[in-house]
């Protein structure tokens, strides 16, 4: 049990227009409140502010001793309810320590009471209300009422709970400035009610659980078994019901509709069948999905989000794509598949390891108190941040980090200048504008400690010393080479490196052919090959044929000339490309672009900024072999960390962050050993294996929260 959780009370908000009846029509009553009499029994008391009438209370014996129904106060409508419920539960909102949600759709009852009765707000998103209404292809003015509200409830939330990882990307490029802590916490899974049974697997049998809508992809579902030798068990509800029995009878499809059945009769259901099948064309953090890997079923889904991340393909299940011939393929590769069990224990392994009530209870528990010891603590220290984030190539979040990072370690964020007692400026040079100015004045007149942060290569540009010997207090160096110059000078200053997100960046356990795939690349490209990554802009100049000088793409090319052309590939991505394309062209360079998240973009086209998402350029550093870097001067390159955290070998000159966090066995120092480095990996691909994990583990150590909170710690002691 967590400190000081016995001593809690939280007040859960409902969705609007949900109730306990509701759950328990639609069959998840004894899954929705499993998870609460879990937490209940770490909290000193739970008040369910629901949206039914009195006869929610007869639910109550279901519920531990220290969980209380509140049922709707009065008959109006559920929206009016939604307002007024802080105000109409006055006596129960007062005793809470903290609110919770169970879906955004009823964040703004827990704002207005996180507002009046100033307690923290966790705003838990099952399902992420904007992400599901871009899918839906809700109409316009909807979509923007959806994000304003959810503008509002994430950035006055004191953290966020999202059941996935395309989600959290979802919020995190959606919201660009927000700078609320996200948590992952998936679905839980009850692996004991839901585990393999002792029932006779029913041959050909096809399971699906889920609502019959248009997201499920049912329709492709029943085409593809068309003719087919096999029962399609249909467990759920719908608006498409009667669609779905025409399109059947049309394709000749033996499907058997059962409708919703309590969540506890399901495993006995799932475990009758032998195999499981989403066909969804998207999904958060499928219920069904979990429910059936924990019970040993093989499963088949599709290869979007929030199913890849669950579904290792050919390890504990299969992926396919959404066309019912895709579909068809993997069915019957299935049905005739030799370790059929073995991939069914995997995937019972995959979910008691990560989605099992205990796990999923203590993280809501780390969560709580993570937010309570935040939100009581009386900081010492209050910063002011000052710069944005903004999308240059690397996706620039350094000042979201900055936020997360301090509220993480106790200290107070304040929109206030003259309250704060440090101001922290993200970017350093913004201090030299004339716009900010009065950055400098705060400091002169009022005493404020200036901390500012140096992201590029400062040693080059001398110029800047005399300005920050005198008017910064402290700086933040990412690397030491710049962090002993400054030193030097007699500038006061910790090495902090650039933050690289661990649970964006790591290794995909999945083949070549798939991540190709995703990235609409023709995967034969990479068949027998060694790729070699360069996602950094390479190109100045008004017609973009120089080099970038700070990035020495020419070394590259030098490289690359020294190896067997018909072995390797190099995968170029990102903006910018035009020196690289052009000298691979005159040097018969094989290579492949990716310019942005959209198909056709060429290697010719010039956009200044990086559209490539995050988990974008995570499969970019999992599709490669080897990432090489050329640069001259560098602040970082976050590209070191990046893929060292993605698990691919990366080797470097000698600059910027490099020389802190590489084995020295990854640092070259010439074109000529650098080739030597490569040709020992075409040899033996396990030739670096150790100074690659040597060097993990040092960006790990580095990014570990104990190494950064004692670096925040000496920046603002200073």
């Amino acid at each position: 049990m967590k400190t000081g959780t016995k001593r809690r009370t939280l007040g859960f908000f409902f969705t609007r227009g949900v109730s306990l009846q509701t759950w328990d029509r639609i069959g998840n009553l004894s899954r929705e409140i499993a998870l609460y009499n879990s937490i209940a029994e770490h909290l000193k008391h739970i008040y369910f502010f629901t949206y039914g009438d009195k006869q929610d209370l007869t639910y109550q014996h279901l519920l531990r001793d220290n969980i209380t129904i509140i049922p709707k106060q009065l008959p109006i409508p559920n929206v009016l309810y939604m307002l007024l419920l802080p105000f109409l539960t006055h006596a129960q909102m007062k005793t809470c320590d903290l609110f919770q949600t169970n879906q955004m759709k009823g964040g703004l009852a827990a704002l207005i009471g996180k507002w009046r009765y100033r307690k923290p707000l966790i705003v838990r998103c099952g399902y992420e209300w904007l992400f599901a209404s871009e899918k839906r292809g809700t109409v316009w003015w909807k979509k923007q009422l959806v994000k304003w509200i959810e503008q509002i409830v994430y950035t006055h939330a004191n953290a966020i709970i999202v059941t996935s990882t395309s989600i959290k990307e979802f919020v995190e490029h959606r919201f660009p400035y927000l700078q609320t802590p996200i948590h992952l916490i998936p679905n839980y899974i009850d692996t004991q009610l839901f585990c393999p049974g002792k029932e006779q697997r029913q041959k050909n049998t096809i399971c699906f659980v889920g609502k019959l809508e248009q997201q499920k992809n049912l329709f492709e579902l029943i085409e593809a078994l068309g003719n087919m030798p096999t029962t399609l068990e249909m467990y759920g509800e719908g608006p498409l019901k009667k669609d779905l029995q025409v399109h059947a009878e049309q394709h000749q499809t033996n499907v058997r509709f059962h409708g919703r059945i309590p969540n506890e009769e399901l495993p006995r259901k799932l475990n009758q069948c032998e195999i499981f099948i989403l066909p969804s064309l998207y999904e958060g953090n499928p219920k069904a999905l979990l429910e059936a890997m924990a019970c040993g079923l093989p499963v088949i889904g599709t290869n979007v989000e929030g199913i890849r991340e669950l579904i290792v393909d050919d390890q504990n299940g299969l992926l396919c794509e959404s066309s019912h011939e895709s579909i068809r393929g993997a069915v019957t590769t299935l049905l005739e598949h030799p370790h059929k069990a073995q991939l069914g224990k995997a995937a019972r392994n995959t979910i008691e390891e990560g989605f099992s009530l205990p796990t999923v209870t203590e993280q809501f528990l780390d969560c709580y108190e993570s937010v309570q010891q935040n939100n009581t603590c009386k900081p010492k220290y209050r910063i002011f941040l000052i710069g944005k984030d903004g999308r240059g190539w690397s996706i620039d979040q350094d000042r979201a980090h900055t936020e997360k990072l301090l509220k993480r370690f106790g200290y107070q964020i304040t929109r206030n200048p003259f309250h704060a007692t440090h101001l922290w400026c993200v970017w350093l040079d913004l201090l030299m504008r004339p716009r900010y100015r009065w950055v400098l004045l705060l400091r002169k007149y009022l005493k404020k400690k200036i901390v500012g942060v140096v992201t590029n290569d400062i040693t080059q540009s001398p110029e800047k010393l005399p300005f920050v010997q005198t008017s910064v207090d402290v700086c933040v160096a990412p690397s030491q080479p710049i962090e002993q110059w400054l030193r030097a000078g007699n500038v006061r200053t910790t090495r902090i490196p650039f933050y690289v997100d661990p649970q964006i960046f790591y290794p995909l356990n999945q083949s070549k052919d798939i991540l190709a795939q995703q990235l609409h690349i023709d995967p034969q490209a990479f068949e027998n090959v060694f790729v070699i990554g360069s996602f950094q802009r390479d190109s100045l100049g008004a017609n973009l044929t120089q080099p970038k000088w700070q990035k020495n793409p020419e070394l590259l090319v030098q490289i690359l000339k020294q190896l067997p052309k018909e072995r390797i590939l190099l995968l170029l991505a990102g903006p910018r490309r035009h020196y690289l394309v052009r000298r691979c062209k005159e040097e018969g360079i094989p290579y492949v672009f990716v310019g942005d998240n959209t198909p056709h973009t060429t290697e010719t086209d010039d956009y200044p900024a990086n559209t490539l998402s995050s988990s974008t350029m995570n499969t970019l550093y999992n599709l490669c072999d080897l990432y090489i870097i050329t640069s001259k001067s560098e602040g970082g390159p976050k590209a070191v960390m990046e893929a060292a955290l993605a698990g691919i070998p990366v080797i470097s000159t000698d600059v910027g962050l490099a020389k802190d966090l590489l084995h020295p066995t990854l640092i070259y120092k010439d074109a000529h050993s650098a080739a030597a480095l490569v040709n020992a990996l075409l040899e033996n691909s396990s030739a670096l294996n150790r100074e690659t994990m040597e060097s993990r583990k040092t960006i790990e150590q580095e990014l570990s929260d104990e190494t950064l909170r004692k670096k925040f710690k000496e920046v603002l002691e200073s």
